[in-house]
Formats: C-alpha cells, sequence, structure tokens
C-alpha cells in the first residue's frame, strides 16, 4: 500500500514536482499536493516499501534490489518526501504480527542511500522505542548524512502488543504523553545552536546533563517536526507548542474540526495558525479511481483545510502506478483548488505522511 501526500497549497508552481514518499516495512504510502494557486499543482509523494502487505513467505518487498527501486522511482517521479513505519510487528489491516515488518530508521537509513532529493522520516517514532538523546542524534545523524533531508515524526505510541511481545516498557498512556512532551523540549535544545543549548535538562522522566549535538544538524533552522494523531487535549496542544506539522485521519467534517481545535490551541499560546503545515491520510486505487475522481476527492480535503494529502497506493509493488499518479494528479486541477487554503509554514519543510491508512491507535483520545 503506497500513500499520495498531497502539496502545500499555494506554494511554488505547476512547473515545480514536490514529492514525499513513504518507503518502509510496510507497503509504500505517496504524497501528493492537495492546493493550487494560480498554475501551482506542486505533488508530495511518500512511498513506503510494500513489505509487510504479503504473508506468502519472504515478501519480494523485502528484496533490496525491489525497495531501492521503488524509493528511486518515488524520488525520480519528484514526489518531495518517503516515509516508513516505526513498527516492530506487523500492524493490524496490514496482515498478521508474523507478516515481515523492517526497524524505521535502520530503512531510512538505507532509502537515503538510495535518493537525492526527496526528505526522509518516521510516520511517526513511538515515543518509548528510544530515549531522547538517541531520538535526535539519530535523526541528526539522517538529516547530516542525507544532505538536509530528515524529518522528526515523533508520537505517544499505541501498539502495546509489540511492545510487550519485544520487552520494551510500555508505560501509560499519560506516561508517554509526558515522556514526549520532555522529548520535544529536549529536541529544540539539541537543535539549538551550532552544538546544541549544552544545558542540562531535568524532567520527570528524563535527565541529561549536557545537551551536546555536535555535528549539529544541515536542516535549519532546525529538522521540521510532526507530531502524530488527533487527540485534542494534549496532542493538538503539542502540536501547537512544539510541532511544524500535524497529520489527521478522515473525512473532510472530521478534518474541519481538528484543524479548528488546533487553531484553538494555537491562539491560546500565540502561536500562529498558519505556520503549522496540516496534512491527511487517505488512500488510492488507481484501477478503480480516475485521475479526475481523485483529484475532485482531493479539492474536497484541501476546502476543509488540508494542506496536503498523503494517501497509500494500493498495489505499489508496481512502480509504474507511482509514475501515473506523478504524471496525471498535476494536470488535473479542480475550480475549488484555485483559493488560498493556507500558506506554507514560514520554513520551507516538506509536510509529514503517515503510516498505513487506517487509523490505528496512533490517536490517543487525549
Amino acid at each position: 500500500m503506497v500513500g499520495i501526500c498531497g502539496g502545500r497549497v499555494g506554494e511554488a508552481v505547476a512547473a515545480q514536482q514536490v514529492c514525499r514518499c513513504f518507503c518502509a516495512a510496510t507497503p509504500p504510502v505517496v504524497c501528493t499536493p492537495v492546493g493550487a494557486v494560480g498554475a501551482r499543482v506542486a505533488r508530495t509523494l511518500r512511498a513506503r516499501v510494500p513489505i509487510a502487505s504479503s504473508t506468502r513467505g519472504r515478501s519480494a518487498c523485502i528484496n533490496p534490489h525491489a525497495s531501492a527501486h521503488r524509493t528511486r522511482t518515488a524520488d525520480d517521479v519528484g514526489f518531495d518526501s518517503i516515509w516508513v513505519m516505526d513498527h516492530y510487528f506487523q500492524i493490524r489491516g496490514g496482515g498478521p504480527p508474523e507478516a515481515p515488518m523492517l526497524e524505521g530508521m535502520t530503512a531510512l537509513g538505507f532509502m537515503a542511500a538510495h535518493s537525492k532529493r526527496a526528505r526522509i522520516g518516521l510516520m511517526v517514532g513511538g515515543i518509548h522505542y528510544r530515549y531522547p538523546g538517541l531520538w535526535i542524534k539519530a535523526h541528526t545523524t539522517l538529516d547530516v548524512l542525507s544532505g538536509g533531508r530528515a524529518w522528526f515524526g515523533i508520537g505517544a505510541a499505541w501498539n502495546e502488543e509489540e511492545s510487550r511481545g519485544l520487552g520494551f516498557p510500555f508505560p501509560p498512556l499519560r506516561d508517554r504523553f509526558d515522556m514526549l512532551e520532555e522529548t520535544l523540549q529536549i529536541a529544540h535544545e539539541m537543535w539549538s545552536g551550532g552544538r546544541g543549548s549544552e544545558g542540562r535538562f531535568e524532567g520527570k522522566h528524563f535527565t541529561a546533563t549536557r545537551l551536546l549535538n555536535s555535528p549539529q544538524a544541515i536542516s535549519r533552522p532546525r529538522l521540521p517536526i510532526m507530531i502524530g494523531g488527533g487527540g485534542e487535549q494534549k496532542t493538538l496542544r503539542l502540536v501547537a507548542q512544539y510541532a511544524d506539522a500535524t497529520n489527521q485521519f478522515g473525512d473532510p467534517a472530521r478534518l474541519r474540526h481538528k484543524f479548528a481545535v488546533l487553531r484553538e490551541h494555537c491562539e491560546r499560546l500565540g502561536r500562529p495558525y498558519d505556520e503549522i503545515e496540516r496534512s491527511t491520510l487517505q488512500g488510492v486505487d488507481v484501477d478503480r479511481e480516475a485521475p479526475a475522481e481523485t483529484v475532485d476527492r482531493f479539492g474536497a480535503l484541501g476546502e476543509a483545510g488540508a494542506q496536503h494529502i498523503i494517501f497509500s497506493v494500493r498495489g505499489v509493488h508496481d512502480t509504474t502506478k507511482l509514475e501515473r499518479l506523478g504524471a496525471d494528479l498535476p494536470r488535473r486541477r479542480r475550480v475549488g483548488w484555485h483559493r488560498r487554503l493556507g500558506r506554507p509554514p514560514a520554513q520551507t519543510l516538506p509536510p509529514q505522511r503517515s503510516v498505513t491508512g487506517r487509523r490505528c491507535a496512533e490517536d490517543p483520545d487525549e
């Protein structure tokens, strides 16, 4: 399954091809731009290498040559980011737990080596799988070695089965949210200045004596941060306070509501709402839906406030589907796209995409 993410409305021109790819332990996700101002129809593609979708022994998606080909195709077609899940067992909807699933950060390193332009990241990282210092150092390393193309996707996590199965401590949800906020605070410190603040941090869950980060990340002013989930009390408040992007599931009505809640948090915190990139995760089957229908559907999501559409692409093992989407969607715009649906954040940062076309439990309602 691949997802395509919609491009930011009102940014760039039709000639520009912005892509986001999602290549991971499960089928790819591609992103295409949802907005268009004037002649602009950028596209964002996320391709996630379809590995977990097959239960017939070793999936062909595990083949490094096939994975490299998918990554290069998404990058060459012009999509602006590639994402992978941060899971260790296959998630529900993608197959049984025993279906193949690769570790996310290692997969991103592989994808960085087989791409040149697309940004890459986890969609999204599970907070309890790594300590804050490792989260930041690992993503800084990815950013440096990819030439400044990393995203930092993070969330409160939800998969208790894989956590217990592999021996990861799985704290209560309230504690995971506290850990998430402390990690975000540490991230802002470590991605500041030439080599981090080098200050001390004392939190409820984590203590650090010297927040040194050398070498510093290439991305400026720092790595873009995406917080996954749509919980209205905590998750969206954290987005407003610390993040550069949010990704939501659902139909236009649900998106309007979630974005309205996010706006309220921004107003309370004094954060400009338009600084936060808004994306949504959907699905596309090019064998059943014509490009014009896809564009029309995405246009409705854009009118609801989404700036990028991320969608999983069925049958992504056939990379010609990525090529078709990259070629067809930018040529077909609906009138509704020709309105200002939102402006890009102050930072030139690609949006982020989500993992599969399912809400799963990565959306803890807090």
